[in-house]
């Protein structure tokens, strides 16, 4: 996988991450006498998830639409790599995808 969409798919998975949690506390702006206790919490959990992770007893889910444009992106990447389209076509996939 190319670099550059590893770090697409982080900023995803970091900006989840983020609506997940305030979701959870139910607030986005915590005060810090209310966040430390949430995020030791989350330290918790995120290590227990990353040895599961290793244990291979834990993956990742994403839904259908967002593996779907995925898979879109990926395939366009891999074609406008092997220069089988331009730059513009190649952009205008893309716009057609996150529509």
């Amino acid at each position: 996988m190319h670099v550059k969409f590893r770090t697409l798919i982080s900023v995803f998975i970091v900006s989840g991450w983020h609506r997940r949690f305030a979701s959870r506390t139910g607030a986005t702006n915590l005060q810090f006498y209310r966040l430390v206790p949430e995020l030791k919490k989350e330290a918790e959990t995120v290590s227990i998830a990353a040895q599961l992770v290793d244990e291979q007893q834990l993956t990742r889910y994403q839904r259908d639409t967002y593996r779907r444009q995925q898979g879109q992106l990926f395939d366009l990447w891999d074609r406008y790599e092997d220069r089988a389209i331009k730059t513009s076509a190649f952009l205008t996939a893309v716009g057609k995808i996150f529509r």
